[in-house]
């Protein structure tokens, strides 16, 4: 099968996607994405080297509701 090189690239080296989520307001109901940002050796402010099997991000999880809000901290 033929991949093209920088799909494989990037799925080897990884990257990590920070999702900012609305509590509800006014113009945004709960859980709504207001923003995002991908964080990879090309983007986000990364300044690390990753080779191509560090596969970072692969370990990243939710932080769940930290303060029994009912909103989980992401």
């Amino acid at each position: 099968m033929l991949y093209d090189h920088q799909v494989v690239y990037q799925v080897l080296t990884g990257a990590a996607v920070v999702l900012l989520f609305s509590a509800g307001s006014a113009v945004a109901q709960p859980g709504w994405i207001l923003s995002h940002q991908k964080i990879s050796d090309t983007q986000g402010g990364f300044t690390g080297t990753l080779a191509d099997s560090d596969e970072f991000g692969n370990s990243v999880a939710a932080l769940g509701d930290l303060d029994s809000d009912g909103v989980w901290a992401t």
